[in-house]
């Protein structure tokens, strides 16, 4: 079964193209009430998906990991097109550093500079969890990455009274009309950076900490997810990764929500989830030492992953408007974000998962 999953994977790694330099893992961008469908050669789904073959790594053979390190190195050879640097400091950015490079592949938006978007908190935190980086630039990103938090510059009006006073860490290092922004999933994503590099928390981590545990206190992400996660609006997908980074950490704070996120769990399994919400909910179930196959249904997986999106573009939540905010979670003003090798990642990580836990 790994065998035949890194097989999938690797054969949609691109070996160059007119869409996707040697080593990207191919995604795309849909607008689905135009029909549109364009090649998008992201840093984030390459990213992703290598850091699920590199969880895979250890656990497997020689051979395995052959084809896996393969992979790997192709991979990581695109991150520099990404990379920008802050204060001397590299950061990384959704789509390639230079002029048009945003919306790529497409006829109207990569021509105006205002949709071209600044390096971002998730970006970053994905290609430091993937690419090793010298611990003086993990704290140099910490400390530029405070000056982005809620309440340096300005304060985060659109969420909720009861917690936009949180000194959190928002999802975008941009100035001038770039917003404040929460998003449980890129918090997530940064804490397990500073995890990995055994950084000491500071009062910003600790804020971030504190209001990831109270969206799982209150459940406010089952309840609202895209106000919870903008760019990842499900809650199993925002389930699955406050579920990854407990496991990660184990952090005592996060160890001890584990029975609220055990329930949390089996409430979501009674939603009607498709085939890779599933996976999703089998892998949180293993991470939380439940049973998986009470998760498991079977379905057609061209269909689930056609059907399947990790993550949306939106087209008004980087406007500071409260009205542009209560706007954007309709999904006309989104774009979908997909990336079959990553599917494939996320089944290999199950079965990973499987075989070492149980």
């Amino acid at each position: 079964m790994i065998l035949s999953l890194l097989e999938r994977i690797q054969t949609l790694q691109s070996p160059g193209d007119q869409f996707f330099a040697q080593g990207h893992f191919p995604a795309y961008r849909y607008y689905p009430y135009l029909n549109l469908r364009r090649a998008d050669d992201n840093l984030f789904f390459t990213a992703l998906t290598t850091s699920l073959l590199q969880f895979a790594l250890a656990s497997q053979g020689d051979a395995l990991k052959s084809i896996i390190r393969t992979m790997e190195s192709a991979a990581l050879e695109n991150y520099p097109s990404y990379r920008v640097a802050r204060n001397g400091i590299p950061v990384y950015q959704f789509w390639k550093e230079g002029q048009n490079y945003h919306f790529p592949n497409g006829w109207l938006l990569h021509r105006f500079k205002k949709f071209k978007s600044p390096p971002d908190t998730d970006d970053t935190a994905l290609a430091y969890l993937t690419f090793p980086h010298q611990d003086q630039e993990v704290e140099g990103f910490r400390s530029y990455l405070a000056q982005f938090a809620n309440g340096q510059r300005k304060w985060n009006h659109k969420i909720p009274a009861e917690f936009n006073r949180a000194k959190v860490y928002s999802t975008w290092m941009g100035t001038g009309a770039m917003p404040i922004e929460f998003d449980v999933v890129v918090m997530s994503n940064l804490l397990r950076v500073f995890n990995r590099y055994q950084l000491t928390l500071n009062e910003f981590d600790r804020a971030t900490l504190e209001y990831l545990t109270e969206m799982i206190d209150v459940a406010f992400y089952m309840k609202q997810p895209f106000y919870a996660a903008p760019w990842y609006p499900s809650a199993v997908i925002i389930h699955y990764h406050m579920v990854k980074l407990m496991w990660e950490t184990q952090w005592p704070v996060l160890v001890a929500k584990r029975g609220r996120l055990q329930k949390q769990l089996q409430f979501l399994q009674k939603a009607s989830c498709g085939f890779m919400e599933r996976i999703l909910m089998q892998s949180s179930a293993l991470r939380l030492e439940m049973d998986p196959s009470v998760f498991r249904e079977e379905k057609n997986e061209k269909t689930d992953f056609q059907d399947f999106t990790f993550y949306i573009g939106g087209m008004l939540t980087a406007m500071s408007s409260k009205w542009s905010w209560y706007l954007a979670k309709n999904p006309v003003f989104h774009w979908q974000f997909k990336c079959p090798a990553f599917c494939y990642a996320l089944i290999l990580e199950l079965e990973v998962l499987k075989k070492s836990l149980r």
